[in-house]
């Protein structure tokens, strides 16, 4: 019989980024709460390169994906400050900025263009809060935007009482 004196060692798990046998933790973490529950990816490498992904990826764009090729899974907020709190604020200034000269410039297009015109009223929706455009082709009508304000698809309310009659 083995014992653990004489078992044999285990092998550190190795970081799919740097290839060293490190601590790993995962890409993303299950969160959610009373109207939505997060899917994550599966994907795991160590903090060290999780960190510096998460720093490189907010240098170029407002968002982060899954450092593994193909993979489809976008960070979530809350793993973006479990990964990077350094940048995190700085990442969250970004995300609630006012949008209303973009939205209004994307409105202005669309009085030019009848099919881009109809697909706004039919997809789309300005947040309350922060004036980004939002498109939805499906799912439910609670919204959370990118700014973290939760309003209702159908009246734009964050205390809604239309029971989706718009």
């Amino acid at each position: 019989a083995t014992t653990a004196a004489t078992a044999a060692p285990t092998a550190a798990p190795v970081c799919f980024i740097c290839g060293e046998s490190k601590t790993i933790e995962q890409v993303a973490v299950e969160t959610g709460g009373e109207h939505f529950v997060k899917n994550v990816c599966g994907h795991e490498a160590c903090s060290e390169c999780l960190e510096s992904w998460v720093a490189a990826q907010l240098e170029e764009q407002d968002f982060v994906n899954c450092p593994f090729p193909d993979c489809k899974f976008r960070l979530y907020p809350d793993d973006i400050e479990r990964l990077n709190a350094e940048r995190y604020e700085s990442y969250k200034e970004r995300l609630t900025k006012d949008f209303s000269v973009h939205t209004a410039e994307v409105k202005a297009m669309a009085e030019q263009d009848e099919e881009l015109k109809d697909f706004l009223a039919e997809f789309t929706r300005v947040c309350p809060e922060c004036n980004v455009l939002i498109e939805r082709i499906e799912g439910c009508d609670w919204i959370r935007c990118r700014c973290a304000y939760e309003f209702c698809w159908m009246c734009l309310s964050p205390d809604c009482t239309c029971d989706g009659e718009y």
